[in-house]
């Protein structure tokens, strides 16, 4: 069967559509486009605690306390969005044997390889070296990720995968200039032996032609946690209200009434700031139907790829131990296309891994689950 060829256009992200420059139409593969979104889960709690530490140092006025407290609180949110979109401004692109780092679309850095000096990775934090021309020594250039978040934001799957197209593959070594990871290695020749043969196959026979939507946590825990936020950033902003009418005008930080205020803003700031995140911060949603995939995630944003693009798609596995010894398992998935292009990602956190693959599966996707 002859594979499809996917066309650029067909992909599409929820980013303003730009004309694709020449080099951005030569690139083989490009750093994970994130959500434009930036609300951590630490955040809240952090920035509140910080404002009110400062707010309960300063004997002044208490108008002037709420204000100075107030404006730190927003200061700390507005810094932190505009380091998540400077971070979001820095990408790479991988060309035919060159690597480009980029700095709002300007290239800023250049890193030539080829077949006998190709690129190297060592280590599982997965860190990406090349060899130098003067010396056998390689050099860092810059780091890989598992998500795809950090660093690069590309992962190192795709990575290897797209330098093996290019005829130049990357050398995965247990330690600089050491032998290479065997391990690692093995899983990737089984990964690309699988997606050649998904290629190779095409389209899987589709067991139902129904739509199916996964959310990341049913509605009705939804509509609970939200009453919670609710009713917590209410009697937490009517205590704080409460005690900055009874603090007197420069109060000592050591006083109790300087204290509960600090106390009642923090609460307050931080059951507000929870309640923000909660509604800028929508839970995942998966539309799959046998033409075409839907998903919105936190950490990615939005994903639209029709059926006839999608090869093979690649699942990896997070988790978190709960007390109880409950583990909470999730799963990031990877898109490939005929050619072995890397297609995108999407996150399906608060949606179980075998619904979710059990879903892709009846509706003809071809699943390539190989873990390490």
């Amino acid at each position: 069967m002859e594979p499809n060829k996917p066309a650029d256009g067909d992909r599409t992200r929820s980013r303003a559509s730009t004309p694709k420059r020449l080099s951005e139409a030569s690139a083989v593969l490009e750093s994970n486009p994130l959500a434009p979104y930036f609300a951590p889960i630490p955040l809240p709690a952090t920035a509140a605690f910080i404002a009110g530490l400062l707010a309960w140092l300063m004997p002044v006025r208490t108008s002037l306390r709420v204000v100075i407290a107030i404006g730190v609180l927003g200061a700390i949110w507005i810094g932190c969005r505009r380091a998540s979109r400077r971070r979001r401004a820095t990408t790479w692109r991988l060309h035919p044997g060159e690597l480009q780092q980029l700095e709002y679309g300007q290239v800023v850095a250049r890193h030539a390889f080829s077949r006998e000096q190709p690129f190297q990775l060592q280590g599982y934090e997965l860190q990406l070296y090349k060899s130098d021309n003067a010396r056998d020594a390689p050099v860092e250039v810059d780091r890989l990720c598992v998500a795809g978040v950090d660093d690069m934001r590309i992962q190192m799957f795709p990575f290897v995968l797209a330098t093996r197209r290019l005829g130049m593959p990357v050398r995965v070594v247990e330690e600089p200039g050491g032998p290479l990871d065997e391990e690692w290695h093995y899983v990737f020749d089984v990964r690309e032996a699988a997606l050649l043969e998904a290629a190779a196959e095409g389209p899987a026979p589709a067991w139902t032609a129904k739509p199916v939507t996964w959310r990341g946590r049913p509605r009705i825990w939804q509509a609970l946690a939200l009453a919670v936020r609710l009713i917590s950033a209410y009697y937490a902003c009517s205590w704080f209200i409460g005690r900055t009418e009874r603090l007197p005008d420069g109060a000592a930080p050591w006083s109790a009434d300087a204290a509960l205020f600090a106390l009642s803003f923090i609460l307050a700031a931080w059951a507000a700031g929870w309640l923000y995140r909660a509604l800028l911060l929508p839970p995942a949603r998966w539309h799959i139907t046998p033409d075409r995939i839907r998903t919105r995630d936190r950490v990615y944003g939005s994903l639209d790829l029709p059926a006839s693009r999608i090869a093979a798609i690649v699942p990896q596995y997070g988790g978190v131990s709960l007390p109880g010894g409950i583990t909470w398992t999730w799963c990031t998935l990877q898109f490939y296309g005929y050619d072995l292009r890397f297609l995108g990602t999407a996150q399906a956190k608060g949606i179980r891994p075998d619904d979710l693959l059990t879903s892709l599966a009846e509706r003809g996707y071809r699943i390539v689950d190989v873990q390490r």
